[in-house]
């Protein structure tokens, strides 16, 4: 635990070094980059509406699906089942 908050002070002080070095203008363009990706993430999307025939195909098509994917996770196993 030591060594990892010895290296946690040590990368910011050098992320601190770094950034006193760095210009101006490079400055500027990342809290430009930031703040685009910002307004980006605060988006709000909305949930689509399903009726009621979407739900009964989207169902009836997992239940119809394969059992496994891939051979990596099976249904039962997910649920806590032994396979």
């Amino acid at each position: 635990m030591l060594v990892s908050f010895v290296y946690v002070i040590a990368w910011r002080l050098f992320a601190f070094v770094l950034l006193l070095a760095r210009g101006d203008r490079s400055k500027e363009l990342e809290i430009l980059l930031l703040r685009h990706e910002l307004s980006i993430l605060r988006r709000k999307t909305r949930r689509p509406q399903l009726t009621e025939r979407d739900r009964l195909l989207l169902g009836s098509s997992r239940a119809a699906g394969p059992t496994h994917t891939g051979g990596l996770v099976d249904r039962r196993s997910s649920r806590g089942c032994a396979s």
